[in-house]
Formats: structure tokens, C-alpha cells, sequence
């Protein structure tokens, strides 16, 4: 029998009895997955997980690590696994330091919602992934990449990474939700502070994570209003569309949150395939 067959038994009898999860933390090595370092060669740090076991708790997390892609799969597909989490935010120490409404919103997100909720957001978001939406876009992806290597290209000296593979992921996000360009530049700071909040190691500053949020629902609620006026072949659109029609079919915090995490996790992968492609 392999190892992935008893994880699962194993790991609701260990919830079953949480008093040895201190003891298995002591046990075993510290893993950071928001180190620096994974970024650069993340591969040794895989292999010791793998050899240290399929599945083990990490203390600091609160949060059981799973090692195998098998298993994974397993666990996302398992009716005992959920992803209704937000007590996760609760080992980031400034958490309780946020706008309470802010904190609402981080945990209204998709990432952290089980179904029916979750297959209601997905449905509503899923439309604007369609291999037909994004052949329609394709014309214009090809002109914003081009815009940001023209002008990397006039420099005497460029970082690749930071002028075209990190801004162009966030700048289609922009544009498939209808957001006006102008406001473009903006969302890739406003989508780095907010990732901030899901690092449970690294302490994030409450005061620049709440005004951060601030200033997106500012500009949120006014794409809301241009989009509300004037309406566009665009995500924001639809959703708003949908709003309008039966408001329980998504909330004004449901769709900040999805906006949140469209920019958040949207871009974020996207930049790293197109900087370790080259």
C-alpha cells in the first residue's frame, strides 16, 4: 500500500487529536514557504518535505502540509477537506489590527469558500476564462506586451523582469475587468501589499495593508460607477450586470473580494512562468 493510500485516515485521526500536533511540530524542521530562497531553487526544499512524509502539521501554519502531487489531489477532491479557512489569518499576529469590514472581505474570497458558495462565485467568474474571451483578447494582449518591451527597449539598461513580465500579467487583468488604463499602473502595488495578508511568517504592516485597501475601494467604486454608465464588454460589467439582477447571486463584498483576487493571484504566477521561461 502506498503512503498517499493512508494519508487521509491518517490525517482525520489526527484531527481527531490535536494534542499531538504540538509534538509532531517539534518533531520536525521548520518550513517558511514564503522564503526568498524557494523562489531561486525550490527543488531541495520538495525533496526533504517529500522525504520527511506524505502529510504532516506545521505549527506555525496551523495548517497541515501535504507533499505529493497524488495527494494533493486526494485531499482537494476529499469531502473531509475544506478550504473555508479564515482562521488561518488568525497566526498573522496584525490581523486584528485591520478594519474590521477589511477582514470581511479577505475572507469572503473564493480561496476561502466552500460550495455551494464557492461553485456560485466560480460560475460567476469562470465566463470571462473561456477559450473564446481570451482568443478575443489575444489582439490586445499582443499590442500592451509590445507597448512594454518598445519601451524597455529605449532604455540603456532594463531589468526584463520588472519592466515587462511583472507589469504585463496585471495590465491584461486591467483590461479584461474594464479598469481604464490610466489606473493600470496602480494595481500591481495595491495587489503586493494585499498578498501580503496569506503570509503567515512574515509580519505584514496593518497600517499600509488597510490603506491599501482603502485606496482600491475608492477606485473600485468608481469603475463601478463608470462601468454602471456605461457599460462594456468586460468582467466588471457582467458581474455588475448580475448584481443589478438578483443582488444574492453576489454581494458588493464578494465582488471587491473577487476583484482582490483576480489581482492578486492572477498576476502573480503568470509573471514567474513568463521569468523562468527565459
Amino acid at each position: 500500500m502506498r503512503s498517499e493510500q493512508v494519508a487521509l485516515p491518517v490525517l482525520r485521526f489526527l484531527n481527531r487529536r490535536p494534542r499531538l500536533a504540538p509534538v509532531l511540530d517539534r518533531l520536525l524542521a521548520p518550513f517558511n514557504p514564503f522564503d526568498p530562497q524557494l523562489d531561486v531553487d525550490p527543488y531541495p526544499t520538495y525533496e526533504r518535505l517529500r522525504e520527511r512524509g506524505p502529510i504532516w502539521w506545521h505549527g506555525r501554519m496551523n495548517t497541515w502540509v501535504v507533499t505529493s502531487y497524488e495527494l494533493c489531489e486526494q485531499v482537494l477532491r476529499s469531502p473531509v477537506a475544506s478550504v473555508d479557512r479564515g482562521d488561518l489569518f488568525d497566526v498573522v499576529r496584525p490581523w486584528s489590527r485591520l478594519d474590521p469590514e477589511h477582514r470581511a472581505t479577505f475572507t469572503s474570497s473564493m480561496l476561502l469558500t466552500d460550495p455551494p458558495d464557492h461553485t456560485r462565485l466560480r460560475k460567476l467568474v469562470s465566463r470571462a476564462f473561456t477559450p473564446r474571451t481570451v482568443e478575443r483578447l489575444e489582439p490586445r494582449i499582443a499590442e500592451i506586451a509590445e507597448e512594454l518591451v518598445t519601451k524597455a527597449a529605449a532604455a540603456d539598461e532594463v531589468d526584463l523582469f520588472e519592466a515587462v513580465y511583472a507589469p504585463l500579467p496585471i495590465y491584461v487583468i486591467g483590461e479584461l475587468l474594464g479598469i481604464p488604463e490610466h489606473d493600470w499602473p496602480r494595481l500591481k502595488g495595491w495587489s503586493d501589499e494585499l498578498a501580503k495578508v496569506i503570509d503567515p511568517v512574515n509580519a505584514f504592516d496593518p497600517v499600509e495593508m488597510d490603506r491599501a485597501n482603502a485606496e482600491l475601494d475608492e477606485a473600485l467604486e468608481g469603475w463601478i460607477a463608470l462601468r454602471t454608465e456605461a457599460p462594456g464588454d468586460d468582467l466588471l460589467s457582467k458581474l455588475l450586470e448580475v448584481a443589478a439582477e438578483d443582488g444574492s447571486r453576489l454581494s458588493r463584498r464578494e465582488l471587491r473580494a473577487m476583484i482582490a483576487i483576480l489581482m492578486t493571484a492572477g498576476h502573480e504566477t503568470t509573471s514567474g512562468l513568463l521569468g523562468n521561461a527565459t
